[in-house]
């Protein structure tokens, strides 16, 4: 019984045994009175107005791309590319829930006249628990519901009446949530009923559609803000709409800037801006170590100098990070492993700034209520023969 997901758009997992759940009420006389007889599909309507008024409806549809794309698994690649390093990379595992996890490997690669063997981290992505996420990020999710249509003549001058031959091409911004953390996430959509063209490739098992902007056939979406990769939600996009997560490590003043505008010129060079703003942020615990303070919420952490290190800590030169959680799991969030099988990276995004910080987007949601600890490997100077000094410290919660 998947009709709704025609009318309605994606729906979480559990929707279908709601829905269920509400037709047996429905179809449930009362004592003493015959069964009604309605018809099914008006039944079934009336069941999916009845659950969506109290969930999906109030939260924005969107949320589970967003959660997906972001949190989950909705950007990871299907197939492998054809065109691969050399050696090839072994095949991600897919488990039975959908888990996919690739192995750190070594590969080679030209630059100019140099051949140069570098690490690809492991990493396991986990299907998103919408559920968890609702819960814990839900409630500061805001639907931006804010469309910006390249226009289709130009305006005076040189440009005055000259058409735009790409089509009508609409980019709306759907959801947005920021944590106190200061790291961001941004969900939108680009549309083009003739096509978009948009070349997408694979990066860290992602499906990528740009790094810090999109370019589509007649426009181009940038964001201006500590992100990189704009993830692609493969599950739910097609050849005219495209719907991109971007995942922020740090957002503030200057960086926190979205442009869309006409690439090709063609209609007197169309910009317009967007600030991110949240009005309310998804709250993150604090603890200070002897070396490093950390701030960490559902969604992603801040790592700065402890208040009062006197000893010079380098933030940006994180060697590793490490979430434990009360009942004993733990989520490597990052590790540089000098031996290949030791990188993983389980951040979406991952940026030092100016060593004041490092920042970094989680590739899942957790609970920060549940978190025993973490673990901290960074830099803190340098010796007599100018080798890095590291430090390994575990910071209760």
């Amino acid at each position: 019984m998947n009709d709704w997901k025609n009318i309605y758009g994606p729906v979480p997992e559990s929707f279908e045994d709601r829905v269920h759940d509400t037709l047996a009420g429905l179809e449930t006389s009362r004592p003493g009175q015959r069964p009604r007889k309605i018809g099914r599909t008006l039944l079934i309507a009336a069941a999916v107005a009845s659950v969506l008024s109290v969930t999906a409806l109030a939260a924005g549809l969107d949320r589970v791309g967003f959660f997906d794309t972001l949190f989950g698994t909705g950007a990871v690649v299907k197939e492998q590319a054809e065109v691969t390093p050399t050696p090839a990379p072994p095949e991600p595992e897919v488990a039975a829930d959908g888990t996919v996890t690739q192995e750190a490997y070594e590969y080679t690669w030209q630059d100019g006249w140099n051949i140069i063997t570098s690490v690809m981290p492991g990493y396991e992505r986990t299907p998103v628990d919408e559920e968890l996420a609702e819960r814990l990020v839900g409630p500061y999710v805001q639907e931006l519901d804010q469309t910006f249509s390249l226009p289709n003549t130009g305006g005076t001058g040189e440009y005055a009446d000259r058409e735009n031959t790409f089509g009508d091409i609409t980019v709306t911004l759907l959801s947005y949530v920021q944590d106190e953390a200061d790291t961001g996430y941004l969900y939108f959509s680009v549309e083009n009923p003739d096509g978009l063209k948009l070349q997408t490739w694979e990066k860290r098992g992602y499906t990528v559609a740009g790094e810090n902007s999109v370019n589509f056939l007649g426009g181009t979406v940038r964001v201006q803000a500590a992100c990189r990769d704009l993830l692609v939600d493969t599950e739910n996009s097609t050849d005219t709409k495209v719907y991109i997560g971007v995942p922020i490590a740090f957002v503030g003043e200057h960086l926190d800037t979205l442009t869309v505008g006409d690439a090709y010129q063609e209609v007197g060079g169309y910009q317009e801006e967007y600030t991110l703003h949240a009005d309310r942020l998804v709250p993150a615990r604090t603890a200070q170590g002897q070396y490093v303070t950390v701030a960490i919420s559902p969604m992603g952490a801040c790592l700065t100098a402890a208040e009062g290190q006197i000893q010079e800590v380098l933030i940006d030169a994180l060697d590793s990070f490490t979430v434990t959680m009360t009942d004993g799991n733990k989520y490597v969030v990052f590790r540089d492993g000098d031996d290949s099988a030791d990188a993983v990276d389980n951040t979406t995004y991952l940026c030092g700034m100016d060593n004041k910080s490092e920042n970094m987007c989680f590739n899942r949601i957790i609970d920060p209520e549940q978190i025993a600890s973490v673990t901290v490997t960074v830099m803190t100077g340098w010796d007599e023969n100018g080798q890095p000094v590291r430090a390994t410290e575990t910071i209760e919660f």
